[in-house]
């Protein structure tokens, strides 16, 4: 059984991105999207994107209501929630919404990749063989004894169709909101980049959604089954 919520919630991020083939139109970009986002959704366009945000908007137009971003570039479109995590019943429901209502010829381009990377922290977590499960993901001998409280450790691999990449830091440190915290990142993307259907068809919802299915599958083996039992977890 997946877990559907953690309490209290340590996600720092929790992007799904499609990725096209072809570059977007500057009508597109500068007109229809903004206009579907604004009238449909309430989402306003957001000049100066937030400092601390942990979506990288650099090269990105960013549309955002109280809730959800949708951030686009030339060739890709990057939905996140905005602030607290609303679920994912709700945030999948926002994303087929968003892509019911841009039509075919909008897009003229074909989906090459969807990704899934959720980014979580846990505070305070003095050695990282306590988080993480041994043998981890049967990798054992490239994490080999894990001994150093800083431990940081990246890996990608192939299960099945999907692409799975790991990241996982302790120890790490960030700027919270009045002080500076300290704890374990655990960084984990999933995706997908081969015969995909075409864009707004309910196959491509489908795999959203294993997506995500796979993100928690993921996140739930790297974990130890004793500091899982140590969250409040809601399956």
């Amino acid at each position: 059984m997946l877990p559907k919520e953690i309490i209290p919630n340590p996600l720092l991020s929790s992007t799904v991105e499609l990725r096209f083939q072809n570059e977007f139109s500057l009508e597109f970009v500068d007109k229809i999207l903004p206009s579907k986002l604004q009238q449909e959704f309430n989402m306003l366009k957001e000049d100066r994107p937030s400092e601390n945000s942990s979506l990288d908007t650099s090269n990105n137009i960013v549309f955002k209501n109280e809730m959800f971003l949708v951030a686009i570039d030339k060739k890709s479109m990057i939905f996140e929630n905005v602030k607290n995590y609303q679920l994912w019943g709700n945030y999948f429901a926002f994303i087929k919404n968003v892509i019911n209502s841009i039509s075919d010829q909008d897009i003229q381009s074909s989906v090459e990749r969807v990704g899934i990377r959720y980014i979580s922290f846990f505070a305070k977590t003095d050695k990282v063989t306590m988080i993480l499960k041994k043998p981890f993901l049967m990798v054992e001998d490239e994490i080999g004894e894990i001994t150093d409280s800083s431990f940081y450790g990246n890996f990608t691999f192939q299960r099945n169709l999907y692409r799975c990449s790991i990241q996982i830091g302790n120890k790490i440190q960030f700027p919270g909101e009045s002080d500076v915290k300290e704890g374990c990142v655990i960084d984990l993307d999933v995706s997908i980049s081969d015969n995909l259907p075409r864009f707004k068809t309910t196959a491509l919802f489908d795999i959203i959604d294993s997506l995500h299915d796979e993100e928690k599958g993921l996140f739930v083996a790297v974990m130890s089954e004793d500091f899982l039992n140590s969250l409040t977890i809601k399956y």
